[in-house]
């Protein structure tokens, strides 16, 4: 088999400008119209260049491969597509069935996916509508958020307490440093009307 170290120029994409490439086991690019190309080894075959899939009926917006055989699409509309040997279900259509060309995952068909990864026998995919999906999970945001709100006022709380503690404490040294200076003020004239009272003592 031929191999080469340096990168080369695949002419069958010339003509298209390629948005997105991903490349484990095989390889796969997404054009500027939405059209998908794989080439390499996989459960679909062995592909020395790159051909159009024509299965997936929308303009392809991502694409993600998994490090075997498999592979994941995310059509205009939202709709996860996968292909590969499907050996641990792994391409989430309900059945063992290898699939050589990209199929529809109609089970999440509802929930508009936005982002997919794959990995060697398994599929993540995000949807955009999960607050819809589970209403359960706006009520606890709702708990969240007010929790936020109690620990922030706490902060804020804690905050001006440090704050008059500080000036309290300011306030209270200034008061300690003025009483120094004032006693100290009158021992400085006890001790000069104790010297001149001596020292009158002894004039003649």
């Amino acid at each position: 088999m031929n191999s080469t170290a340096q990168p080369i120029k695949l002419l069958s994409l010339a003509k298209h400008r390629v948005i997105k490439v991903d490349a484990k086991a095989n390889s796969a690019a997404i054009t500027a119209t939405g059209e998908l190309y794989l080439w390499g080894m996989g459960v679909f075959g062995s592909y020395k260049t790159p051909y159009k899939v024509v299965s997936i009926s929308n303009p392809v917006q991502d694409v993600c491969l998994g490090t075997s055989t498999l592979g994941s699409a995310i059509d205009a509309k939202g709709l996860l597509w996968t292909w590969g040997s499907n050996i641990a279900g792994e391409l989430g259509i309900g059945d063992n069935e290898p699939k050589v060309t990209p199929y529809p995952v109609l089970s999440l068909k509802a929930k508009q996916v936005t982002q997919v990864a794959c990995g060697s026998s398994f599929i993540v995919a995000l949807g955009s509508n999960l607050k819809k999906e589970l209403p359960g999970l706006k009520l606890n945001m709702k708990k969240v958020t007010s929790m936020q709100r109690r620990h922030q006022h706490r902060r804020n709380a804690d905050d001006i307490n440090i704050s008059a503690c500080k000036k309290s404490g300011g306030s209270r040294s200034q008061e300690r440093s003025k009483s120094s200076v004032s006693q100290s003020g009158k021992k400085s004239r006890v001790k000069s009307y104790s010297r001149y009272t001596k020292g009158s003592a002894k004039d003649p």
